[in-house]
């Protein structure tokens, strides 16, 4: 019937705020997709999957789209077996 894919779904999150009295982030507000992967610890880890419905199309798997967000060179890393 076809390939079961799980993925961890996160929206992007926007900056992080802290108050004096604790070190847990508050995070009230979207932020942009190179704000988020700007703030991971690898190029790899910084690679972003935008999925979308196709304009007009709902309702379905058959009607997504994918787009690799690839802010800091994480693909070519993985290409060249390169961790930074």
């Amino acid at each position: 019937d076809g390939v079961k894919t799980e993925v961890d779904v996160m929206p992007t999150i926007g900056e992080e705020k802290y108050s004096e009295d604790t070190r847990i982030p508050i995070r009230d507000q979207r932020g942009k997709p190179e704000e988020d992967a700007l703030r991971r610890d690898l190029t790899i880890g910084a690679l972003l999957l935008r999925v979308s419905h196709r304009e007009g199309e709902q309702g379905s798997a058959e009607t997504l789209q994918y787009e690799l967000l690839d802010f800091y060179g994480g693909v070519d890393d993985i290409r060249n077996g390169i961790l930074r």
